[in-house]
């Protein structure tokens, strides 16, 4: 196994010299992953996520100086409102109150905070000019789906084999380190990659293949039941009735929702324990009692109405806490409110807006994605719209500023934009692309089987 994956990391470093793209989808995966903590036996002296990400900077600082990226690509409105958010979160954190105030226990620094989010927004413009057409597109989601899965084996394993007392508190796994040890945050991964499982396994061409891949949702179930996320199970039932709205196969449909209440029935006995604490503390005088999350909120609109322009600071908020709360510190508890508390009202209403633009746009597909030879190609909106449904549900209980499946995220939900809504007779890569004002003539309905007004007709082969 050790011999296995450093060669698979020579090989990564290889081909990213070669092909740079490769090396941006690498930076999710080892972000989302974090093999250090998976096999800290073989990565524990070896940074292989900082060597990845050196050689992809300097293959697309190679591929800069030929001319082999559009720098026009950014500028999409996408692409400003980010740079944006990222200006106020650096002038937030120089220009906090807070910053030098007492740490609290469990707090991350602040410099931490802004060094992190300064490397996710980088690769983000990286990978904005880097991951540029439909290929890239669907290998970099075949990329996160692949630490999903091999998460839903890792966790699965790890209960199997009587080892997860390991990886849980009191009963509730979490993952196996890093930023993604927290419980509710591991389980949000697993919410964001059920839509990339099930629409892999829909476009699959032969049935076996198909159900092979959908045979592992019920194991992606499972390990979120072993959470015990509360937040992660909301997300999870939205999202599926999201699939099944846009499904027009009925009976997938039902047997979709079915499995899932099922699955819930029989193997979701922590959330169902989680429920009923939840109710009992409900009794309780106290709002602390109920939910910490309530008192978070308080505090954060507090320092939202006191700090509107550019916040407490960047990583400030759990440091401003107690001038506002006599309780306990929390963190925020909400990724809008830890963006608008943090950062200022702005950052947060962009955060907002940028999950609503893959809704805005009409549902129908250009040219491009219909004569696209992938299977996959007509469902890439769905998966992209879905899994930011999951995300966003998430992070309504969490703090998800920079976790790199956010960003992620906003990566595809642009790359869509510019391969389904670009002018008509160009590629994702002609002097047009970083357009976005979209030819009219792109959205017009056509009468092609397979697809209806407004969307994809979700369909196995076969019917």
């Amino acid at each position: 196994m050790t011999v296995v994956l450093l060669l698979v990391t020579f090989i990564t470093a290889l081909v990213t010299l070669l092909v740079p793209w490769i090396g941006a989808a690498a930076y999710y995966v080892l972000g989302i992953m974090q093999p250090q903590n998976v096999w800290p036996w073989i990565f524990e002296n070896i940074r292989i996520a900082l060597i990845i990400t050196l050689v992809c900077v300097v293959s697309f600082v190679f591929a800069l100086f030929m001319g082999k990226v559009n720098i026009k690509r950014l500028l999409h409105h996408q692409n400003i409102l980010m740079a944006v958010v990222w200006l106020m979160v650096n002038a937030s954190y120089h220009f906090s109150d807070f910053r030098f105030s007492a740490p609290v226990l469990y707090d991350l620094k602040a410099a931490f905070v802004l060094e992190y989010l300064n490397k996710a927004m980088a690769f983000y413009f990286i990978g904005v000019l880097l991951i540029d057409n439909i290929e890239k597109l669907i290998g970099l989601i075949y990329a996160i789906c692949a630490v999903v899965v091999f998460y839903v084996y890792w966790s699965n394993h790890v209960y199997l084999s009587g080892m997860m007392w390991h990886y849980s508190e009191y009963g509730r796994m979490g993952g196996p380190g890093g930023l993604y040890e927290d419980e509710n945050i591991f389980a949000m991964v697993f919410v964001v990659g059920l839509p990339m499982l099930y629409y892999i396994g829909l476009s699959a061409k032969r049935w076996y293949v198909r159900y092979a891949i959908w045979a592992i949702i019920p194991l992606l179930w499972h390990a979120i039941f072993l959470t015990g996320s509360r937040g992660a199970m909301l997300a999870l039932g939205i999202t599926t009735v999201y699939i099944a709205w846009k499904s027009y196969n009925r009976k997938l449909s039902i047997g979709l929702t079915a499995g899932l209440a099922l699955a819930l029935i029989y193997q979701g006995g922590i959330l169902v324990s989680r429920v009923e604490w939840t109710k009992g503390m409900a009794e309780e005088p106290t709002v602390e009692a109920l939910d910490p999350r309530l008192i978070s909120w308080k505090v954060g609109a507090e320092m939202i109405k006191d700090h509107p322009f550019l916040g407490v600071g960047a990583g400030a908020f759990t440091r401003a806490f107690p001038f506002y709360s006599d309780t306990k510190v929390y963190v925020a508890h909400n990724t809008f409110i830890q963006f608008a508390a943090d950062s200022g009202i702005i950052a947060g209403l962009i955060y907002l807006y940028l999950f609503w633009l893959p809704w805005r746009r009409p549902w129908t597909l250009s040219d491009t994605v219909k004569n696209s030879p992938y299977s996959l190609a007509p469902y890439l909106g769905d998966i992209i719209r879905a899994s930011s449904i999951g995300f966003f549900v998430c992070s309504m209980f969490l703090n998800l500023m920079l976790f790199e499946v956010l960003y992620a995220l906003l990566l595809m939900s642009l790359t869509w934009q510019f391969v389904n809504f670009q002018p008509k007779n160009t590629t994702a890569d002609g002097p047009n692309a970083f357009s976005t004002r979209m030819d009219a003539g792109i959205g017009r309905r056509r009468h092609v089987k397979g697809y209806m007004p407004g969307g994809v007709r979700h369909q196995t082969p076969g019917d």
